[in-house]
């Protein structure tokens, strides 16, 4: 198992215990998630108000920037290759075939494996919500389904 050190707390953790950073020489941030959510919580609590209006600011300003910043530092795509995906997929979700659930004009969210991070698909908000409610597990799905059924 490897191993990092961070920078912040000192501590040598998993390097499960830091998110991946395609820009970094190791692949991960040097801070662990704990001392991210630690920081990120701090600077929320100084002021909530400025932090909330600066997020918002951020997404509606210039939403294609954030849109290309989230894809390549989250999924290591560009925007390019989210065009692709999405045409690839016919402009809808890869699992109800739909198109994005939410109100606002949103872009179909990137589904991808936690544990390798390797991109499956694009999927729309509900989808993508209740995959991560049974865990990305097929095993779970196929409970649900069996229960489903058996009310039909």
């Amino acid at each position: 198992m490897e191993e990092k050190l961070c920078r912040r707390c000192g501590e040598t953790k998993p390097l499960s215990e830091f998110h991946k950073d395609k820009q970094a020489k190791d692949g991960h941030y040097g801070y662990c998630k704990g001392c991210n959510k630690t920081k990120a919580r701090a600077w929320y609590e100084k002021d909530p108000e400025h932090a909330k209006a600066l997020m918002k600011q951020r997404r509606i300003d210039k939403p294609e920037d954030y849109h290309r910043r989230n894809l390549l530092s989250k999924y290591g795509l560009t925007m390019e290759q989210y065009a692709k995906l999405l045409e690839q997929q016919g402009g809808v979700c890869a699992i109800c075939k739909g198109e994005e659930t939410r109100a606002a004009p949103v872009n179909l969210a990137v589904d991808h494996d936690h544990e390798t991070g390797e991109v499956r698909g694009l999927l729309c908000s509900n989808c993508n919500r209740a995959l991560g409610l049974f865990k990305d597990s097929a095993e779970n799905l196929e409970k649900a389904a069996r229960y489903l059924e058996s009310y039909l």
